[in-house]
């Protein structure tokens, strides 16, 4: 892993548009391959910032003209995504098929309404040594 890359911040704005979550999805793929996590985690990253992007988009989709943040915090061995909407959601239905998937995917995962006006996706995936034989 590149030294240099411990505990840099990296964000963007996003419109509420399902044709941008690629952008995402890239962006997530590029910096856990530079922090040296296997295949199958960066496939891990990539589904869940798909998914977290998605529900924000789903949530929001009659504010087409508002953006959302997505941030990405790299650590040691690990990888912290943060997607925030500006607006708070009122029932958060923890049962999403999409908050499941966040959940199942990462090591971590919360869903909160910060000071019940920001919605914050909180997601990190912890980088595993491969063991050699």
């Amino acid at each position: 892993m590149n030294k240099n890359l411990i505990n840099d911040k990296i964000l963007f704005s996003l419109p509420l548009n399902s044709a941008y979550i690629s952008a995402a999805r890239l962006t997530a793929s590029s910096i856990a391959n530079r922090l040296g996590f296997s295949t199958a985690e960066i496939e891990d990253v990539k589904a869940a910032v798909s998914e977290g992007c998605t529900f924000i988009i789903k949530q929001f989709k009659e504010y087409k003209e508002d953006f959302f943040s997505v941030s990405f915090i790299t650590g040691d061995k690990s990888l912290l995504i943060e997607i925030e909407m500006n607006r708070a959601v009122e029932n958060l239905d923890e049962d999403d098929i999409g908050i499941l998937m966040i959940k199942a995917l990462m090591d971590e995962a919360n869903f909160t309404s910060k000071n019940n006006k920001n919605l914050l996706i909180t997601m990190k995936k912890v980088h595993r040594e491969r063991e050699l034989f």
